[in-house]
């Protein structure tokens, strides 16, 4: 019998980030002749005719505003407040969410993002009595005691690499629950829409010069200004080297962009650093750069950028936290620095931009890896396989 999967993004701050990615990738590689999937979304978004096009039902449930008081409201007020901010976004949304379970006819539950998002639609499903499940996609410094109790009753929790498994094991998740599935990739998908040339043209840069980026939303923690400072250290050696920040800017995160660019424009750098903003199709950008480089200061989940420069063949230097040696081999793939360093990350640039036959090495080897140990393939066969051990 066709299985119903339904699957919440609860994304909010309006960029486009690997979650949706990777939750693309899944969904269109699903094996409909068991599985009808099935996406509800926060907000409207650019990805969103992609899952059309792939056969996937979408909604877009936009999330209820709390409930506000002056600050200085009286303390039986902001009690008052908070049941009614609970009633708001737990309780009346978990059962709005089963009624719409058992309309719908939902036969498994996937959360795309957290356990600490989406309790109301946890709650609900453990109402209705269907299976649900959550991808844990973040390292979190503290996990609430409403994260432990709801989370820890889901029927799994799909982390995406060992780095994640252990934060949650290290906050009392039981290890049961917990099962490692990378994200995945198909590099046959990687396809260059634009040439070398005209994106180049478009972005206002010399084709012929070196160039570097990192892709990823402009974030603090995504720690872009280590690029920067590594690229103002590296400017006398390599004159015409340039780096690329190619991400999208939320709202709250105007302030860190207003830095880099104020830090860009103090030290002179406006012809070696340039902002891309959104982009839909890295393959494009990746197709410019000489090396790809990855900059978090906070232990990284995964670090999907990897597998796409992978499949493009590209080496990559990567800061050692996280997850992100689970994916990078030292020497092999690419190269590892301390997460912040800028001088590291200098040096580890300069070391692949002096040695092309270096770069051509670990780009192929990066490929090789890719195919051999995050291919998509193993990501829907793993996540399949855990439906079916759920629903049977």
């Amino acid at each position: 019998m066709l299985k119903r999967i339904l699957y919440i993004e609860s994304n909010t701050d309006g960029t486009v980030g690997g979650s949706y990615h990777s939750l693309y990738f899944l969904t269109q590689g699903l094996d409909r002749r068991r599985f009808r999937p099935s996406v509800i979304f926060c907000h409207d978004h650019p990805l969103i005719p992609f899952f059309v096009e792939s056969g996937v039902e979408t909604r877009i449930l936009s999330p209820p505003l709390p409930f506000q008081l002056p600050d200085n409201a009286p303390r039986l007020l902001r009690i008052v407040k908070s049941a009614i901010n609970v009633n708001r976004f737990l309780i009346s949304r978990a059962l709005m969410f089963a009624v719409f379970l058992r309309r719908e006819k939902i036969s498994l539950l996937h959360l795309n993002n957290s356990v600490t998002r989406n309790h109301a639609w946890m709650l609900a499903a453990h109402l209705y009595g269907i299976p649900c499940i959550t991808h844990q996609r973040g390292i979190n410094r503290h996990y609430t005691k409403l994260d432990r109790r709801i989370g820890g009753k889901l029927d799994a929790v799909i982390c995406i690499s060992e780095a994640v498994k252990h934060n949650l094991v290290d906050n009392g998740f039981d290890p049961e629950l917990l099962h490692v599935i990378y994200n995945g990739l198909d590099p046959g998908r990687i396809q260059i829409r634009e040439d070398r040339e005209a994106v180049c043209n478009n972005l206002g840069i010399d084709g012929k010069k070196l160039v570097i980026g990192v892709l990823g939303n402009i974030k603090e923690w995504k720690g872009q200004e280590v690029a920067i400072r590594a690229v103002l250290r590296l400017r006398e050696r390599h004159p015409d080297l340039v780096c690329l920040l190619v991400g999208d800017t939320a709202e709250g995160d105007q302030y860190y962009a207003q830095r880099l660019k104020s830090l860009i424009h103090t030290n002179g750098l406006e012809k070696h650093v340039h902002f891309t903003g959104y982009q839909s199709n890295v393959a494009d950008w990746l197709n410019l750069m000489t090396i790809l480089v990855h900059t978090s200061t906070q232990p990284e989940p995964f670090g999907r950028i990897f597998l796409e420069a992978m499949a493009m063949r590209k080496p990559v230097i990567g800061s050692y936290a996280g997850a992100v040696p689970e994916i990078v081999e030292q020497g092999v793939t690419g190269l590892l620095y301390p997460p912040g360093d800028d001088q590291k990350l200098a040096d580890a640039v300069n070391q692949l931009l002096n040695d092309p036959e270096k770069r051509r090495t670990m780009g192929d080897a990066g490929y090789k890896r890719l195919c051999g140990r995050f291919h998509i393939k193993k990501n829907i066969e793993n996540t399949q396989n855990l439906y079916q051990q759920l629903l049977s």
